[in-house]
């Protein structure tokens, strides 16, 4: 809930996003990793995947049990609905 760190050389506060209530935790972890990695393969630098994947981290700790969210939900919680 306070965001994430990047630790690329320097270090960047970033801060969470889509504040949301925590309703459950469960795969949280394995979303930003998941999320970061695909990022990564496709391009993004090392900051532009750790803010993509946090806020898919938002979406994923918005619902109960572990499961990231669909692209569509994460296209709609970065540009809106």
């Amino acid at each position: 809930h306070r965001g994430m760190v990047l630790a690329d050389g320097e270090f960047d506060h970033l801060p969470a996003r889509n504040h949301v209530e925590i309703v459950d935790p469960t795969g949280a972890g394995d979303t930003v990793i998941a999320v970061a990695t695909l990022a990564r393969l496709a391009g993004a630098s090392w900051k532009q995947a750790a803010e993509l994947a946090n806020y898919a981290a938002a979406l994923a700790v918005a619902r109960r049990g572990a499961g990231g969210p669909t692209a569509e939900e994460l296209r709609e919680a970065i540009v809106g609905g």
